[in-house]
Parts: structure tokens; sequence; C-alpha cells
């Protein structure tokens, strides 16, 4: 496989830039191109384009593709408010996403250009390795504000096949916030929108179908929306909790011939409900909840999430702090409260509870 790449001059801004709805609409100078090729069955081509803005308020805004016999045409469009006031200094930007239309290519040398930029790649079918069975998710642009709009793209899922989208901090818990359906070739392209409630820092996006996970490259939402002022919209979730001695009679059978039951709460809309009805139920002092009869295992320890990460649907949870084992029935009601909690989300099949960077179970058993 050939894959060479000709370096391009910097290009600054298109003098043909408009000023659009408040926005001040250029293309952006792209330094260079990578072409990665990925896959063979089906085709599956990754372009990485890297170049800089001409300042701090400048973001991408769109990618546009288009094709012309053996070259592909990308438009990388930037996008800046008209009446931002903002230091003149060089931001370098990275945009990775995957090349369209190319599940049908025949073996033969092709060029990509983008904003100047080019670089050609070789498709020899017959000796590029075959990962049709490679998960592959990414995000364009790699930055953006609340209820900004995205393109989402993911290959290596069965063909015609109904995928939900998350969205979450990197490594950590996500939400579902859109679905969508793979193509012939089991290829999705979509836009989605980020979530208001979305806090400034990094997140991913999470593609997943028939408990299996493709998580996209790094988006950084740039600024907190001005809705996200404490104000927020609250949302109900569950957290479970002990009916001592009630052998399965209203809900499921644990150790110690309790039972543990599920009671609704109400949080702060968040995109990491998981970790906010955790800790909400760690939060609780009182032996019983409030006038249900319920008992809450947690009520004399001082813990909290440390970390949660969802991978092809297994919930790793990690807690830290003091948590209190008040006896050998205490070890199944805490594991019991913990998963049945992660349980209920749509996003988690299966749990790992960890203390401490540990196993739970390693410290219960000494406690024991």
């Amino acid at each position: 496989m050939d894959n060479t790449i000709t370096p391009a001059p910097t290009i600054e801004p298109s003098p043909m830039a408009t000023a659009t709805n408040e926005l001040f609409t250029s293309e952006a100078a792209v330094d260079d191109i990578q072409v990665s090729l990925l896959s063979t069955s089906p085709v599956e081509v990754q372009v990485t384009a890297s170049g800089h803005y001409p300042d701090g308020c400048t973001e991408t805004a769109e990618v546009v593709q288009d094709r012309n016999g053996d070259t592909f045409m990308i438009t990388v469009v930037t996008q800046r408010p008209t009446d931002a006031v903002c230091t003149e200094a060089l931001v370098p930007f990275t945009e990775t996403f995957m090349l369209q239309n190319v599940t049908t290519l025949a073996e033969n040398v092709y060029t990509v250009q983008a904003n100047g930029a080019t670089a050609q790649f070789e498709l020899e079918l017959s000796s590029l390795p075959n990962t049709d069975s490679e998960l592959m998710a990414a995000v364009s642009p790699a930055a953006g504000t609340p209820a900004s709009t995205v393109n989402v793209t993911a290959s290596g899922f069965p063909a015609n096949t109904a995928v939900d989208i998350g969205f979450g901090p990197v490594e950590s818990e996500y939400a579902v916030i859109a679905s969508g359906q793979t193509d012939d070739a089991g290829q999705l392209n979509t836009t989605v929108t980020v979530p208001e409630t979305a806090e400034q820092g990094e997140w991913a996006f999470v593609v997943r179908a028939d408990g299996q996970d493709a998580v996209s490259n790094v988006f950084t939402v740039t600024t907190t929306s001005a809705s996200n002022n404490g104000d927020d919209q609250q949302d109900r979730v569950n957290i479970y909790l002990i009916a001592l001695e009630d052998a399965g009679q209203n809900g499921e059978l644990i150790g110690c011939d309790d039972s543990v039951v599920p009671v609704e709460i109400v949080i702060d809309e968040t995109i990491t409900p998981l970790t906010a009805a955790l800790n909400q139920m760690f939060a609780q002092s009182e032996a019983y909840y409030g006038q249900s009869g319920l008992f809450n295992v947690f009520h004399n320890s001082n813990i909290f999430v440390r970390g949660i990460d969802i991978d092809n649907g297994q919930a790793t949870i990690n807690i830290s702090g003091d948590l209190s084992v008040g006896g050998v029935c205490d070890a199944p009601r805490i594991e019991a409260q913990i998963r049945q909690t992660a349980l209920q989300f749509s996003t988690v099949d299966s749990v790992v509870l960890q203390y401490e960077g540990q196993p739970l179970d390693e410290f219960l058993d000494a406690r024991g």
C-alpha cells in the first residue's frame, strides 16, 4: 500500500468569507491532512485535517465532502461571531472524520484535497487487512458549544441496524441522546445536537448496537450554556433500598432474606444520571428512608462516586471514602443497592464494583 502525503502551503481564510446570521463564516486554514485506510470489508477511510484558527473565537462549523472521479474534495468551514473581540493569535485545531462514498471504490490511487492541502492513498483490496469487526466512531467538528450540531460517523456495525448515540465525559458514564440506523455497509452518518446541559470540558460520543460500543475522538465543549445557570430541569430516577427480611415479596431477593426495592427520587437534569443517583443515595444519613420503612445500608458511611466507566455495557463503578460495614448481612446489601441502581439505565448491562480502585468484594470479605 502506497500512502503518500504532499504538503501544501498554509492558506489563509478565504476572501469570499461572508457574514450570515451574525456569524462570520470562512474556509479554515488547513496545513496538513493524513489519510488512513481502516478496513476493506467494507472500505473505510479516515481523514485527519490539522491547521489553525486565526483567533480564539473561531471554531469549525462543518466539514463538507464532495467527490469528482478519483478526487475527494473536503471543505472545512469555520465560523465566529461578527461582534466578537478576540486576541489575534493562531489557535491549532484537528478534525478527524470518515471519508464518505467509499464503499464501492475499486482498486486505484485516490486524491484527497482539504482547503488546499493534499494527500493520496492507494486502495489495494487484495493486500489490505480485513478489519470489518473493528468498531469505529468519530465526531466532527472536535469542539463546539452546548446546543451546537455535530456530525457523528461510525463503522463496523451490522448492516441496517438500529443504534443508540450517547454522550458523556471521557472514559465515564454516558446518556443516550439520539438514535439512528446503519446503512447497507454497517456505517452511520448522522447529525446530533450537543446537550445544553454539557459543561465546559472534554466529552465523547458513543455509538452502541447489539451490546457493543464505539467511542469517538474527544469532543471539547468550549463554553457552558447560559441557560445552564442552576435553574435546571429535573429528572426522576430510582435508587434502591433494602426491605429487611422481606423474603423477596416486594423486590429482588438477596442475602439474609432481604429484598432490594426501587424508590423514585428527583435529581437535577444531568448527562451523568447514574453518578447523581448514587451520590444522592450515599448522602442519605438516616437508617430508614422517610416513612417507607426501607433500610439504607450507607447511612453510617461517608462515600462518593470516584469514577464510572461504561465499556460495551459493562459499568465499572469505583467508590471512595469511609465505607461502614456493620456485619455479614451488610455486604449483599451494599452490592445490591449499587448494582440495581446502575442496572436501571439502558446503557448498563452488567456491573463491576470497586472500592478505592480494588474489587469491592475483597474489601467486604476482609470485614465479613
